[in-house]
């Protein structure tokens, strides 16, 4: 994913954060609710207090596949080389 589209993906988890109840809110792959983590918190005896938070790991987690793109195919090792080698070659061609 691009760090771009992520960032105001992030900025659109914050003003959910502070406009909505998120467990209203739906939740798919590539959804913004993805960044909200639940937190529960108790002191001996008490009634669990919920909250949400922006999950800062699950950022970092993303970041670290900027510029990759993944790819899932059913056709055999041998096909695959193939695609990808000429792929390469298109890519290199474009570039002079």
């Amino acid at each position: 994913m691009d760090r771009t589209i992520r960032n105001r993906q992030v900025g659109r988890a914050r003003k959910l954060l502070n406009l909505k109840e998120p467990e209203e809110i739906k939740k798919g792959p590539n959804d913004v609710k993805r960044f909200m983590k639940r937190v529960t918190q108790t002191k001996s005896g008490e009634k669990a207090t919920v909250e949400y938070v922006i999950d800062e790991a699950k950022i970092a987690e993303e970041e670290k596949y900027d510029s990759y793109y993944a790819v899932a195919t059913n056709l055999l090792p041998m096909y695959m080389m193939l695609i990808i080698e000429h792929s390469i070659m298109e890519a290199r061609h474009l570039m002079h």
